[in-house]
């Protein structure tokens, strides 16, 4: 999925070579500026496309334009500079996104979160995944709305009825459906036995990850073949002499753990997809360019930041925060459809 970029103040006082608040001023009809750097900084804005934001300036009318973010795995500053894993991305995705609506964030440690009660904020988004721990419970001040981050499972064992489990919103990441999406596709396209090729170091979704796939296997009576490999190949080998005719690859370099994965079918004397279907559950795009192209989920970090941003400046905007779940799609390409081959 690719996300476009906002265009923010700070690009069209760039184009205009100008200041942001010399760019502000033009675009709000003030200030004492010279009529030609006026015509220059609103062609600049024509140009790059700029519409200012009514989320902004209602904010700064009405509220502090502070979002309060909560987390429980806190990112590393340099780690953000450049993104590599998929929370990273996300969180960047996240951040950048709101920052695009003139949206201001503080991050907060979970174990920290008494400073809530002294920062003013607009609201406040609580990263709940995988799962608060009893040392940790966030709470937030009175009048403030809560917008919590989970996985369809909390969102669905939590009591409506309770105050404490009533937040103002909610952002779901459904790892049944997203994992289902791709089992089913594999079934539909011949596979008896799909299995799931996990990494050794339990990533924050692949325990859930690892759940649907149980609870997937069960509801259609699948057998339940998954391998946490040290190495690739080794968990590779695994699952096909566990006559596993489907293999998902799931890790934070899919692509590179997916090209293993093929040479080990390769290795077996196997054919893809011929006689084994091949996909992954990724964080970028990189699998269209494997041999053969490999189908795979748009696990997409940035793109799911970018969401989750989105839900709360919606929120801000309305004043209503609903729940919103994060969406993936699935690519299909050639390692798993069997007639693409001869």
């Amino acid at each position: 999925m690719t996300v476009k970029r906002r265009v923010t103040l700070r690009d069209v006082a760039l184009r205009a070579s100008v200041s942001p608040s010399a760019a502000s001023s033009a675009l709000r009809g003030e200030g004492r500026l010279h009529p030609d750097t006026r015509a220059r900084i609103l062609a600049a804005a024509d140009e790059l496309g700029y519409r200012r934001n009514a989320v902004a300036r209602s904010l700064r009318r009405s509220g502090t334009g502070v979002v309060a973010t909560v987390m429980y795995d806190m990112p590393d500053e340099a780690a953000l500079r450049r993104p590599k894993s998929f929370w990273e991305q996300a969180v960047f995705g996240y951040v950048r996104e709101l920052a695009s609506a003139g949206i201001g964030n503080v991050f907060v440690p979970a174990a920290e979160s008494q400073l809530l009660a002294t920062l003013p904020a607009d609201v406040v988004v609580v990263f709940n995944l995988p799962q608060e721990t009893a040392d940790q419970v966030v709470s937030v001040p009175d009048g403030v709305p809560a917008v919590r981050v989970v996985s369809a499972e909390q969102a669905a064992s939590e009591a409506p009825e309770s105050p404490a489990n009533r937040p103002a919103g909610r952002v779901i990441w459904d790892y049944h459906a997203a994992l289902g999406q791709v089992l089913s596709h594999l079934v539909d396209a011949g596979a008896r036995a799909p299995g799931l090729l996990l990494p050794p170091k339990p990533l924050m979704p692949s325990a859930l990850i690892r759940q649907a796939h149980h609870d997937w296997c069960q509801e259609h009576g699948r057998p339940e073949l998954r391998s946490e490999w040290a190495d690739i190949a080794a968990g590779c080998r695994v699952l096909l002499d566990a006559g596993c005719d489907a293999v998902v690859v799931h890790g934070d370099d899919a692509a590179g753990d997916v090209d293993q994965v093929l040479a080990a079918i390769h290795s077996a004397g196997l054919r893809v997809p011929q006689d084994v279907l091949v996909a992954s559950i990724s964080d970028g795009a990189r699998e269209s360019e494997l041999d053969p192209p490999v189908t795979s989920l748009s696990y997409d970090g940035m793109a799911s930041g970018v969401q989750m941003a989105r839900a709360v400046i919606d929120g801000l905007s309305t004043g209503r925060f609903l729940d919103t779940a994060i969406r993936w799609d699935l690519r299909v390409r050639e390692s798993t459809v069997r007639n693409a081959v001869s």
